[in-house]
């Protein structure tokens, strides 16, 4: 294991997620109107900020590994709740917007489908993610 987060939540979508250690607490609000209260946040905005940080991280990484520019680098990311159609219930759309003013878009798809392949987010949304709800 290189890394482990633990954290808990009480109240759901309307709660609050905190680490287990106490030292960060997220407010957990439904955005009202289309919009998210300040200072607080709601699950897809947690799943977006780290989706899209591992895989700009991911991007960056392997430009650097090539020798290539890390200048003026982003990714816009949209993280959406949906219908899935097999069952009806909620499920989440990623859309990753990748930006590298200096790069073709040869070699910025080269090295999205590179970040693509190893950031563990995007392996998550591909169902490559081990995962276990254990009952103590």
């Amino acid at each position: 294991m290189k890394y482990q987060a633990k954290l808990t939540n009480t109240g759901g979508r309307d709660g609050v997620t905190k680490t287990l250690d106490g030292k960060t607490t997220f407010t957990i609000v439904p955005p009202q109107d289309g919009a998210q209260k300040d200072g607080t946040f709601n699950p897809e905005l947690l799943v977006a900020a780290a989706a899209v940080s591992c895989y700009n991280g991911a991007l960056l990484h392997h430009l650097k590994e090539a020798g290539k520019s890390t200048d003026g680098v982003s990714v816009e990311i949209e993280i959406e709740l949906v219908e899935d159609e097999r069952d009806k219930e909620n499920m989440l759309s990623m859309t990753l917007k990748p930006k590298a003013p200096h790069l073709s878009q040869e070699e910025l798809k080269h090295f999205s489908a590179e970040a693509d392949r190893t950031c563990p987010y995007t392996k998550l949304f591909r169902g490559e993610a081990a995962y276990r709800i254990v009952h103590e």
